[in-house]
Parts: C-alpha cells; structure tokens; sequence
C-alpha cells in the first residue's frame, strides 16, 4: 500500500515481456524419442505384442465401442423426422421488421417535432433528390435487401 502522500502514476507500469521456454535440439529429440517409444508400446499393446498393463488397458478400452445407448436406426430416423418438420414462417419476421420501421418511423417524428430547423432540413433534402443522390441509392438498397433473398439464410420452402 502506498504512503497518502505518495503522488500515484496514472499509468500502470507497462507489463514485463515473457521470454519463451527455450529448447535445445537435445531436449527436442529426447521429447521426440520418449514420444516414438512411447507411441511404440501403445501400438504394440494395441496389436497385443506387449506394452504394460496400463498400456493394455488403455488399447482395451478403445477397442470396445463406446456405451452410448443409442438404437441402430438413430440416423434414419432423425433424417426422417427433420424432412418432416415444416419450415418456420417468415411472419414473426416481417412482424418484427415492420415493428422496427415504426419505432424509427417514431424516433424520426420525435426528433423532427423536437427540432423545427431539422425538420425543414430533412424537407429541403427529400424535395431535392438531384443534390443528395444518396438518398435514393439508400432507398433502392433497402428496397432490394427486403425483396432479394438472403444470401447467408438459405431460402425456406413451406
């Protein structure tokens, strides 16, 4: 804890650079050998050649296949229910866009009632199309994203 009349850095002290674990060719071939051998005395287990017990275990257990419980036929039978499923319809979608649309259909009657200057603003920006041809680029965006489909969604078919 620091003394009260000890002023305080506002910055923290900048962090001290982590050197990494430096390897030698030696160690790195002794990991690389210990690993072979043991790779070895697995396979040879696995084939039951030899290996020690805890090495016999481990190639037993991974022979066996594995208790999941599931019937033969699971695969086929969520392909078959899947197909069955119908498609979600689009209306909850729709519904929240057009909810979107009226909240900043809102948000913009709000502020533009606030604020009389902006309001005759965004009137001299609407009658002038010629001067903020942005305007209408944003329009014919926003049309064609909600007539085109989405290119990331695949299409739903009922």
């Amino acid at each position: 804890m620091t003394p009260p009349d000890t002023p305080r850095s506002p910055m923290p002290a900048p962090p001290v650079p982590v050197q990494p674990a430096q390897t030698s060719p030696d160690q790195t071939a002794s990991m690389n050998e210990r690993d072979e051998a043991l790779w070895q005395r697995q396979e040879a287990a696995r084939l039951g050649l030899g290996g020690d017990a805890a090495d016999r275990q481990i190639a037993q257990a991974l022979a066996q296949p594995l208790p999941v419980g599931l019937p033969p036929d699971f695969a086929a039978r969520l392909a078959r229910e899947v197909a069955l499923q119908r498609a979600p319809s689009p209306a909850f979608e729709w519904t929240l866009a057009g909810l979107a649309v009226a909240l900043l259909a809102l948000a913009a009657g709000v502020v533009l009632h606030l604020d009389p200057e902006l309001a005759t603003g965004a009137t001299t920006a609407l009658a002038a199309p010629a001067g903020n041809g942005w305007l209408l680029w944003l329009a014919v965006a926003l049309a064609a994203a909600a007539i085109r489909p989405s290119p990331i969604r695949p299409p739903r078919h009922p």
